[in-house]
């Protein structure tokens, strides 16, 4: 499958880099990474027989080019296999059966459930600073949905704005709707509703552009976001039920678009709100109406010590763009979150989760990590 295709790109690249480097270390070279360019010195051979010189006195040579930095071999096997520990941990649980360890790590599974932020600070003609910024609840708008946005002048002096614009605007600059007031403390927060025009022209990529005045100055930024119709919807998550080693977690869709579409979503634990297990399934779905599977494997949700119920939300759903096509399109679903049952762990097969190729490649790190 494609997510396979992915994680296999992914390890062969870190493999691959992590020999290259080992190899420069090794062979003493000294390759400048910052812009991929290497000096080499030409020798020009002469044109006629010169009668044999006085041989010049030894000249002492850098240590550096005689010979490799043993500490530098030592240094760069440490991290080697320090990347291996970290491979071999998440080689217990499937790649689309993760389990969430940190609000780091959770944040990395809310594809579009993360507020955007853009800020810029600017430098005023008597010596003032200020910073401008625009706060969106996120990247992915849909039909119909109102975009909030929220605008900041930041001060050490306490200046403000005198008059401020926002905008969204169109891939080649063309105004969709504005917003201008002149009642501004510190931080504006307005809205545009879509539901109130006529947004079928509307191309997927949009700004924010707001223009402040500050001082007499006037100060300009933007922000990107996306608006779309909504290609496939969750509508339900059936009863699940425990398969082997796995919990099945059968998805419901009203599918616009056919196509191939990548679903992700986070599995919370219904008693303490806490992130238990990042998930994700993939394949094609087509219209009116079809599913798909989460599966939730048994190492990951025993990690949580949670036996359930459970809670599905931040699920996201992107159909990828096919032959012709400029996006991947975006779907969403139906509700924040959807509930998911719970079952004793004794009823799972404890079946661990193996894959022969993690298990090549995590030897090669070792081995790597060893020379």
């Amino acid at each position: 499958m494609k997510h396979s295709f992915r994680y296999l790109a992914l390890g062969a690249g870190l493999i691959v880099g992590l020999s290259v480097l080992l190899w420069a270390v090794a062979s003493g070279s000294d390759p400048d990474l910052s812009d991929g360019r290497h000096t080499t010195t030409e020798t020009t051979a002469g044109t006629a027989a010169s009668p044999p010189a006085t041989p010049a006195p030894a000249q002492k040579t850098d240590p550096d080019e005689s010979e490799p930095n043993p500490y530098a071999d030592a240094a760069l096997n440490s991290q080697i296999l320090q990347v291996a520990d970290m491979y071999e941990a998440n080689m217990a649980y499937p790649p689309f059966s993760q389990p969430i360890r940190s609000a780091e790590q959770l944040r990395q599974f809310q594809p579009n459930h993360t507020p955007s932020h853009t800020g810029l600070p600017f430098e005023l003609e008597d010596g003032d600073s200020v910073k401008l910024s625009i706060d969106l609840d996120r990247y992915v708008y849909f039909s119909n949905e109102v975009i909030p946005v929220a605008v900041s002048v930041i001060s050490d002096k306490g200046l403000s704005a005198s008059a401020m614009e926002v905008r969204l605007v169109g891939d080649q600059g063309q105004e969709l709707m504005s917003h201008v007031t002149s009642d501004y403390q510190k931080q504006w927060l307005t809205a545009f509703d879509t539901h109130t025009a006529s947004t079928g022209d509307w191309p997927i990529e949009l700004q924010v552009q707001v223009r402040v005045t500050v001082n007499g100055e006037s100060l300009f930024m933007s922000a990107p976001l996306r608006y779309q119709q909504s290609v496939a919807e969750l509508v339900a998550v059936n009863y699940s039920d425990v398969n082997g080693e796995y919990l099945t977690i059968p998805l419901e869709f009203d599918v616009e678009r056919d196509g191939y579409y990548f679903l992700s979503g986070n599995l919370y634990s219904a008693e303490t709100g806490n992130a238990l297990v990042h998930l994700e399934a993939e394949g094609r779905l087509a219209g009116p109406h079809d599913a798909m599977d989460f599966r939730a494997h048994i190492a990951a949700l025993q990690l949580s010590g949670d036996e359930g119920p459970y809670e599905l939300r931040d699920v996201a759903i992107v159909r990828t763009s096919e032959q012709g096509e400029n996006y991947d399109l975006y779907g969403r679903a139906a509700k924040p979150g959807f509930h998911v049952e719970g079952f004793d762990f004794g009823l799972y097969q404890q079946v661990p989760y193996e894959d022969p190729l993690q298990q090549e490649r995590l030897e090669f790190l070792k081995t790597l990590g060893r020379l």
